[in-house]
């Protein structure tokens, strides 16, 4: 996800936070920090006048972003305080790092995109794999006529309960793998 707290958690809040990485090209960070709260609204535009609050107190850009992270909880923005703290603990010129930090949160953003599409595909071979024993099964009883002639019979009964316990636990067990296989988000 991108900006925990954030309306929706949108692609919207994340090209928000890339504009202000490559606004910062162009503006100071105090301008920058501004621009984006001018520009926004709601929750948005709440963060980023705590951050420039933060600035305009003293603390460096890293130092405000990790105050956001602590109200928000956004690995994304961790991410983004660490990069500006390392750049101001080293030293580095911010401009020389920009490109880097943006580079950085398009990777996250192209991670999280693949994370979603296997927790997508994940659930498509979930509801598969739980139809396909039975369109198995009934295609069987359906074409053979001494499986149907067995399950009216006197067992019937006994076979379609064992048949159906079955099911289930294969279900259970399914839902079980397909489940598990969660990534960190």
């Amino acid at each position: 996800t991108f900006i925990a707290g954030f309306p929706g958690e949108t692609e919207e809040d994340f090209n928000i936070l890339l504009d202000f990485i490559n606004s910062l090209k162009s503006l100071s960070v105090s301008q920058s920090l501004n621009d984006i709260a001018f520009r926004n609204n709601g929750i948005i535009k709440k963060e980023f006048e705590k951050v420039l609050s933060d600035v305009k107190l003293g603390l460096n850009i890293g130092e405000a972003f990790n105050r956001m992270y602590k109200r928000t909880g956004s690995k994304v923005i961790l991410n983004v305080s660490n990069m500006f703290i390392l750049v101001y603990k080293n030293n580095i010129n911010l401009l020389d790092c920009l490109d880097d930090i943006n580079d950085m949160l398009l990777n996250v953003d192209k991670n999280t995109n693949e994370i979603k599409m296997y927790d997508d595909l994940n659930r498509i071979a979930l509801v598969i794999f739980s139809i396909l024993p039975v369109i198995f099964i009934s295609t069987i009883v359906m074409f053979n006529i001494e499986y149907r002639n067995i399950l009216v019979g006197d067992c019937g009964i006994f076979i379609l309960s064992i048949i159906g316990i079955l099911y289930l636990l294969y279900l259970l067990i399914i839902n079980y793998f397909v489940r598990s296989c969660k990534y960190d988000k």
